[in-house]
C-alpha cells in the first residue's frame, strides 16, 4: 500500500492552522462570563489538542519508517 506523506502532513497542517484561526477568534470575542462560550472555547482547544497529537504522532511514525529503511541499507 503505498502512503502519500505529503497529502496526510498538508491535509492535517490545514486543519490545525483552521482550529488555530477558530480558537483565536474565539479568545477575542470570548465573554468570560457566558459559559456557553467558555465552553465552546475548550471544546475548540480540545479539538487543536487532539489534531497536534496526530501531527505528533504522524511525524513519529515518518521518523520510524526512515530509521527503519536506513537500517536496512
Amino acid at each position: 500500500m503505498a502512503v502519500n506523506i505529503d497529502s496526510a502532513v498538508s491535509g492535517i497542517a490545514t486543519q490545525v492552522d483552521k482550529e488555530e484561526q477558530i480558537i483565536d477568534d474565539l479568545s477575542k470575542n470570548l465573554d468570560p462570563s457566558n459559559t456557553a462560550d467558555v465552553m465552546k472555547l475548550q471544546m475548540e482547544y480540545s479539538k487543536y489538542s487532539m489534531e497536534e497529537e496526530t501531527v505528533a504522532a504522524l511525524v513519529s511514525a515518518i521518523k520510524k519508517m526512515i530509521d527503519n529503511i536506513t537500517q536496512r541499507m
